[in-house]
C-alpha cells in the first residue's frame, strides 16, 4: 500500500498488532485523522483512532452506523485511542466517514487533546 495516498477520513482495516494495557488490539478498522498533506509527506506513519463494536455510550465515543465507513455493524470511534500506525500495518481500505461524523471525532479530539 505504500504507493496509496492515504486521505483524512477514510477507514481502513488495520493490525495493531498485539495490545498492551488498554490499548485496542488486533485486526481492527481505524479511520484516518492526519491531513492529506502530512500523511503525504510522512508517508510511512498515519495517525488513527480504532473502531470498536463495543459501544458503550462513553464521551469519547462517536457512533458509526453501517453502511458509514464500510461498518457492517454499529461502532464507534474512540477518539480516546489516538495512535501513529506505520502504513505496513493497514490492510485494506474499506470506505470513508461522513463529514458529519468526522466534524463529532474533531471536536471529541480538541477537547481531549485542549486544542
Amino acid at each position: 500500500m505504500s504507493d496509496t495516498t492515504f486521505q483524512r477520513g477514510e477507514v481502513y482495516l488495520i493490525d495493531l498488532g498485539d495490545p498492551v494495557g488498554h490499548q485496542p488490539n488486533g485486526l481492527r478498522p481505524g479511520v484516518i485523522v492526519s491531513c492529506t498533506y502530512f500523511n503525504k509527506a510522512l508517508p510511512n506513519l498515519i495517525f488513527v483512532l480504532p473502531f470498536t463494536t463495543n459501544v458503550r455510550g462513553l464521551l469519547s465515543e462517536v457512533p458509526v452506523d453501517p453502511p458509514e465507513g464500510g461498518m457492517k455493524k454499529r461502532c464507534a470511534v474512540r477518539t480516546d485511542q489516538l495512535r501513529a500506525v506505520a502504513v505496513v500495518r493497514f490492510q485494506a481500505r474499506l470506505g470513508r466517514i461522513s463529514p458529519k461524523t468526522m466534524n463529532k471525532v474533531d471536536h471529541l479530539l480538541r477537547l481531549i487533546l485542549d486544542l
